[in-house]
């Protein structure tokens, strides 16, 4: 279930629109990191360009302020194996979707797998750069925990948003699995 849509900008320019899906709607952070079930982060890029080293920073700075210190320490290789997943600039079209179930978090990118993280912990970690105290914006948290209440221009646009052929010629990579 779509839980909530987020415009993503940095200097006042669209990066990207981000959806949160849950087997559990809920407008509370706290009730949503709680439930049980598939869980999946979703943002499709708007920008023209959108750098790995950018989005790579934004995982880990989030990761960093969001999660405490201890758990930042039990799961740095699964940090660093995440953030090496994603090695090129994204473009406008492209779609990189994060998926929680069971104990692993798998991420893929216009359909392609990356590689799969075996952790318990690691998808709510990253979930917490969205809906976290202290999200990549207030206003962007606010968006994605609307209890399934989505703007309808918003998801008509963000529904219009695929990868197109040009997009999967650069992914080439084997799929990881990191334990």
């Amino acid at each position: 279930l779509l839980n909530g849509l987020a415009i993503h900008k940095e200097l006042n320019k669209e990066q990207f629109i981000g959806a949160l899906y849950s087997d559990t709607l809920s407008n509370d952070a706290s009730g949503l990191m709680a439930s049980t079930g598939a869980k999946r982060m979703e943002l499709k890029v708007v920008a023209k360009r959108l750098s790995a080293r950018r989005l790579n920073s934004m995982w880990i700075e989030g990761m960093a302020i969001n999660n405490p210190t201890s758990l930042l320490a039990d799961q740095a290789q699964s940090m660093v194996a995440f953030t090496a997943l994603v090695k090129r600039s994204l473009r406008a079209g492209d779609v990189l979707s994060i998926r929680g179930s069971d104990n692993s978090t798998t991420v893929t990118l216009n359909d392609i797998e990356l590689g799969t993280i075996e952790s318990e912990q690691f998808f709510d970690m990253v979930m917490r750069t969205w809906i976290g105290n202290v999200p990549l914006s207030s206003d962007f948290r606010d968006a994605i925990l609307t209890n399934g209440s989505v703007d309808t221009e918003l998801l008509a646009r963000y529904e219009a948003i695929t990868p197109t052929a040009v997009s999967y010629t650069h992914l080439t990579l084997p799929t990881k699995r990191i334990v």
